[in-house]
């Protein structure tokens, strides 16, 4: 029966398949570009850093390790950013960048960045991890900053 019908219907099928292929390649293309612009935009003012660009890479790396897999260390979040100024702040969210969230941390297979990931700048990681007082803190941390969170 189901062979009868896809024979039946074949070209319109085919043209269905075509169809979605495309929207589904323009739409991860889209994802990704208007989250790296998102980065892109940040504007450093480098002659008010109270940290060098290397202690930002470590600070990036710090809160990306302790929201990476199962479980999340709010404890080392709060402490990597509590005494960041705003211009150190901004330059450690241009260190983290953009990197693909799976629900459990950093995607790091080509099936999983492509299909089951979300493009996510360091708001939005700590957006999808945190709760609660831990989120509270956080989200103070950067808008006592005058940064939107």
């Amino acid at each position: 029966m189901w062979l009868k019908l896809i024979s039946k219907y074949k070209k319109p099928l085919i043209w269905l398949v075509v169809i979605l292929g495309i929207a589904g390649a323009v739409y991860f293309w889209k994802r990704k570009t208007d989250s790296q612009k998102a980065i892109g935009d940040l504007t450093v003012d480098k002659t008010n850093l109270t940290i060098t660009n290397n202690q930002a890479i470590i600070i990036a790396e710090n809160i990306l390790g302790a929201m990476n897999r199962y479980g999340t260390d709010e404890k080392v979040i709060i402490d990597n950013l509590k005494t960041l100024r705003k211009n150190d702040l901004l330059l450690v969210m241009k260190q983290f960048g953009v990197r693909p969230y799976n629900g459990a941390g950093l995607a790091t297979r080509g099936y999983e960045k492509q299909f089951f990931s979300t493009d996510l700048n360091l708001i939005g990681w700590l957006q999808e991890e945190l709760s609660g007082d831990s989120l509270d803190q956080v989200a103070n941390i950067f808008l006592n900053n005058q940064i939107p969170f």
